[in-house]
């Protein structure tokens, strides 16, 4: 059932949509372009998150919904307030409106969604970046070694995004490297009756697990996608999902009154 593979080629799956594997920062290296993210943290691979092995970092991040795979919420290395609290800063950023997803903490970048990705300076709350889009989910982290930066996948309305952590470059009023790959897919048409909630996406090492709404309302399907291409590595179908969760080699997710644990077939 599931089909693992290195993905380095170019064109479409009839599920999702690939991108190149060379960087469109690459492409656009001789043109003068500027790069839109502004904070340290941007610069490169953050090195935080789970790992392939499933084996956590250390540290105060928080890089998904629920902070690691297996949803467990906690975090042995950090802390919130425990007493009485102040404001320490309150921004509404650009291009940012309506989100209730709970954001992301990589290093010193601070990351939202909200019919668009922004991305703030943790400490100060200084914006680094903003990008429009119909993004609706809290962003997972994923490690994405065709690239310089990471890959944060976020849900929407219609599909699955991997957008550049780093922020993109941009060209006169034109952001480029932003959206990394878009899919699969879903027809915008299906959200007459309003768009189910965005389930958060989930992330192992380079894989992005996924749930993504079918073309009626009692379905959906559960994606495994490269990190870094979009690439379809196995898809499950089944209803309406719960955020997954992963531990050991195998998935968990509930679906219409069923608990259904999905592993690697043998």
């Amino acid at each position: 059932m599931i089909e693992f593979r290195e993905v380095f080629t170019t064109g479409r799956e009839e599920s999702g949509e690939m991108v190149p594997v060379i960087s469109r920062r690459t492409a656009l290296s001789g043109l003068g372009v500027a790069v839109v993210g502004s904070c340290t943290a941007l610069a490169g691979r953050s090195g935080i998150g789970v790992a392939d092995t499933d084996e956590r970092d250390a540290g105060p991040d928080w890089p998904m919904a629920r902070y690691d795979p297996a949803g467990t919420g906690y975090n042995p290395d950090t802390a919130g307030p425990k007493r009485s609290v102040r404001v320490k800063w309150r921004r509404e950023p650009e291009r940012f409106s309506g989100g209730v997803a709970s954001p992301i903490l990589l290093g010193d970048t601070l990351y939202a969604t909200g019919q668009g990705l922004t991305a703030l300076d943790a400490a100060t709350g200084s914006p680094c970046f903003s990008h429009e889009g119909s993004y609706q989910s809290s962003p997972a982290r994923a490690d994405a070694r065709a690239y310089e930066t990471d890959t944060l996948a976020v849900t929407a309305p219609t599909g699955v995004y991997g957008l550049n952590a780093g922020g993109g470059r941009r060209l006169f009023d034109y952001e480029f490297g932003v959206e990394r790959w878009h899919g699969p897919t879903r027809d915008p048409s299906f959200d007459f009756f309003g768009s189910p909630g965005a389930v958060p996406p989930v992330t192992v090492g380079r894989t992005v697990y996924a749930v993504v709404p079918g073309t009626a309302s009692d379905t959906a399907h559960i994606v495994a996608l490269d990190a870094a291409t979009g690439t379809v590595r196995w898809r499950f179908e089944t209803g309406p999902a719960s955020l997954p969760a992963i531990g050991d080699g195998v998935l968990y997710v509930v679906s219409h009154g069923r608990v259904i644990a999905l592993e690697e077939k043998r």
